[in-house]
């Protein structure tokens, strides 16, 4: 719906209860659903870079992971931020616990071969 969006909407995006707030002022003065929405999007991805990304500079090609990346307003508000294509991977759900996984293994093995050569000792 957020793709839809014909207006610039300015959502607060620092906090989710000033976000809803913001987002109810604004469908009160008129404002398209799709608007508010797109507004929303463009809030998150603010929020992002001034905190999760702050200070960080991200170079191409960036991939976009995890649950949020299914959500193409998310995508697209990403891309109009930084000005270039966001990639989103076919299994963007579960890259996380993946390689959570493979990190888990790697220091378990390094645990037993600790451990290991303290019990060869």
């Amino acid at each position: 719906m957020s793709l839809e969006s014909k207006t610039d909407v300015s959502i607060a995006g620092r906090c989710t209860v000033f976000a809803e707030s913001d987002m109810i002022h604004k469908q009160q003065l008129g404002y398209s659903i799709n608007d508010i929405l797109n507004g929303l999007c463009q809030a998150l991805v603010r929020n992002y870079f001034s905190t999760v990304g702050k200070g960080k500079e991200l170079h191409k090609p960036v991939i976009f992971q995890g649950g949020v990346a299914a959500n193409v307003g998310i995508k697209t508000a990403f891309e109009k931020y930084l000005g270039h294509e966001v990639i989103i991977p076919k299994y963007f759900n579960v890259m996380g616990a993946v390689g959570s996984a493979i990190l888990a293994k790697r220091i378990s093995r390094r645990q037993k071969q600790r451990q290991s050569s303290r019990d060869s000792r």
